[in-house]
């Protein structure tokens, strides 16, 4: 669901007759949160009809008659509730700010603590491991590298068995780079310098493949579990521009718009089948107006 705009903006709902008018009603649409709902209900279709076909009833004289008689009762109410959430504010004074934006952080207020401390965890873990293990063992290899090709046998800084497979290595690595770079093509491309050897550049490119791959994961994995909403939003959008279309809003002419947007909805479905199926595309019969 697409996110609506963060406004503290009063929008008092529009109303016909004074006697609909309700100072309580007023006072909600002062919250983010109700106007964020409203911004967002108003659009539905289904809200749009019932708006279009029983407002004009409420302002009629059959409704608005009995409210005359009722006003006294009713200004009592509506100012006993005014009086409350008066009260109610002083006890969450936060209604008068609260987002949706602020609620989902506040949601993943958990997730996100634990998986900074777990990514703030394992960084220093590999801090001290870099700075206490690795670089002093591979500070001794080198060491003990410059003697033997001094004494024994001149490797020219490779290792002395690792170096001797980079004619295997380097054919895996160019074919690993070059796949890389055409499926994950967002990232840092790893240096052909500064490695010894070709066994060495291997896992570089394995790690750089890893990291590349964490973000499109993520990526494919919300696109998936908001796939629902998303059709959702393009059916809602689907329904109101066939709205649109009509002179107004009257239950004959809802209907036919929700008729339209339910063949138009068959035909996106029927089209998508088929590209997705090309067997579908020769047995997949038309999709009919009925």
């Amino acid at each position: 669901m697409s996110a609506v705009e963060n406004t503290t903006t009063t929008v008092a709902p529009e109303s016909g007759s004074e006697h609909l008018k309700f100072k309580v009603i007023d006072h909600l649409y002062t919250y983010p949160l109700v106007q964020q709902t409203d911004a967002f209900v108003s659009t539905l279709p289904v809200t749009r009809v019932v708006v279009a076909n029983v407002k004009p009833l409420l302002e009629t004289k059959i409704v608005t008659a009995p409210l005359k008689v009722m006003k006294p009762a009713t200004d009592l109410v509506d100012n006993l509730a005014v009086k409350s959430l008066v009260a109610l504010e002083k006890v969450i004074p936060s209604l008068k700010t609260k987002t949706y934006q602020r609620l989902g952080e506040e949601a993943m207020m958990p997730y996100n603590f634990t998986k900074n401390t777990i990514n703030k965890g394992a960084s220093e873990v590999i801090d001290f491991t870099v700075t206490y293990g690795y670089e002093p063992v591979h500070s001794n290899i080198v060491k003990f590298r410059k003697l033997y090709n001094e004494k024994v046998y001149d490797t020219k800084g490779k290792p002395l068995i690792r170096g001797s497979l980079d004619s295997v290595f380097a054919p895996c690595n160019k074919k690993l780079e070059e796949f890389i770079k055409q499926y994950l093509p967002e990232g840092t491309d790893v240096p052909t310098e500064g490695f010894t050897n070709e066994f060495d550049r291997s896992f570089a490119l394995a790690y750089n493949a890893l990291t590349r791959a964490i973000p499109v994961t993520e990526k494919k994995a919300t696109d998936v579990i908001m796939a629902p909403c998303n059709y959702s939003n393009h059916v809602v959008d689907v329904f109101n521009s066939n709205l649109d279309k009509e002179e107004n809003l009257g239950l004959k002419n809802s209907l036919a718009a929700s008729k339209a947007a339910v063949i138009e909805l068959e035909q996106e479905a029927l089209t998508f089948i088929k590209e997705k199926n090309p067997i579908a595309k020769k047995s997949t019969p038309q999709a009919t107006a009925a």
